[in-house]
C-alpha cells in the first residue's frame, strides 16, 4: 500500500483527489482518462493513450504503467515503488 493520502482514501471510497508526483495517482487519472477509454474500446494501446503513459513513466517503465493503469481500472489500489 501506498502512503500518499489520496491512494488511501481512493482505496476506501471513490474519490477524485490526485497528488502529484505520485505514481498510483498518475495512474488512477490516465484510467480515467478519454484516451484509457478509447483505448479499452478499440482493444490496443492507441498512439494517444502510449503519449500519456510516456509521458508519466518514460519510455523504458511504460509497460509497467499501463498495468498499473489497468489495476486501478479493477479497482486496485497497487503499490508502486518509489
Amino acid at each position: 500500500m501506498t502512503d500518499c493520502a489520496n491512494c488511501i482514501a481512493a482505496s476506501e471510497r471513490a474519490w477524485h483527489g490526485f497528488t502529484t508526483g505520485c505514481m498510483v495517482c498518475a495512474a488512477r487519472r490516465i484510467s480515467r482518462g478519454p484516451a484509457c477509454a478509447f483505448a479499452a474500446q478499440v482493444g490496443y494501446i492507441t498512439p494517444e493513450y502510449r503519449a500519456e503513459l510516456y509521458a508519466v513513466a518514460g519510455d523504458v517503465h511504460w509497460q509497467a504503467m499501463h498495468e498499473l493503469v489497468r489495476a486501478c481500472n479493477r479497482g486496485d489500489q497497487p503499490t508502486w515503488p518509489r
